[in-house]
């Protein structure tokens, strides 16, 4: 098989892979599309949203006779919700979250109603939106730029093992790459988005840290059974195929949680339905 035609296949595997962790994450927004008398109104739930400023919801709607409503709490408690109205802007209906500290959580849906008879609402299926700090791109861009690097590699490598290609300078690389896009850029990130280093284990069960560890002993394992001349195959199978599986875990899924109670950033859960 020709080296290009695996790089090729790689680089698109890779893609999808990223892709699939992007989108079914529970930071990505959630799309909605309304249908109201003829038109398709298209608006947006946030899930993530800097603690640089409140976290808007903009609905297009232009008719004066629409109106809605925005009910939330802190989250996970049991307040009761508070209400913002929204406030009309141009061809828009806006209202805005209030800005969190870091790894704090708001439940919310909303209400929309025409002429004052209600004609949509989400109280069944409310949203959750965590804050974070803002992150320099100088250490996002190059974490992002390295871990999608890892994916790729871990790819490359055992396309290259299962056709019978050399495979330890890629071994080589793949470790360096995690180690410094996961264990090194990782912990700046979730630094200076949520105010700790490290939650996963053994301080805590953050499933973003604890992926990151996984993938890195599995990638040490292989790298040290074929550090002599002979080479171990198994381990760079494993290798690979464990990092692609655990990568395909929506990405901050267990994230830190502020607990409003005490003050303290904990380990969550956040939902993604």
């Amino acid at each position: 098989m020709k080296k290009w035609f695996i790089g090729i296949l790689a680089f698109i595997l890779t893609i999808v892979a990223a892709y699939y962790q992007r989108t079914t994450g529970p930071t990505y927004p959630k799309s909605v599309q309304l249908k109201i008398s003829e038109n398709i109104i298209n608006f947006e739930f946030p899930h993530s949203h800097d603690t640089s400023g409140d976290c808007p919801i903009i609905i297009p709607l232009n008719n004066n006779s629409f109106s809605a409503k925005l009910f939330y709490r802190f989250y996970p408690t049991n307040m009761p919700f508070r209400i913002i109205p929204f406030i009309r802007k141009g061809d828009s209906l806006i209202a805005k979250l209030p800005v969190q500290p870091p790894a704090g959580k708001l439940l919310y849906y909303i209400t929309i109603s025409n002429n004052d008879k209600e004609i949509y609402s989400n109280e069944s299926d409310p949203q959750i939106v965590r804050f974070k700090g803002s992150i320099s791109p100088y250490i996002l861009i190059p974490h992002i730029l390295l871990m999608f690097s890892v994916m790729f590699l871990s790819v490359w490598v055992l396309l290259r093992i299962l056709t019978g290609m050399s495979f330890k300078p890629y071994l080589y690389a793949t470790v360096i790459f995690l180690f410094l896009g996961g264990m090194v850029f990782g912990p700046i990130v979730q630094k200076l988005a949520f105010g700790e280093f490290w939650t996963g284990i053994p301080f805590g069960w953050d499933l973003t840290d604890n992926k990151t560890l996984i993938a890195f002993t599995f990638w040490l394992i292989a790298l040290f059974t074929n550090i002599k001349k002979k080479e171990n195959k198994i381990w760079v199978i494993v290798a690979p195929i464990i990092t692609l599986v655990i990568f395909l875990i929506p990405h901050s899924l267990f994230g830190s949680q502020l607990n409003y109670q005490t003050g303290e950033i904990v380990q969550g859960f956040i939902l993604m339905f």
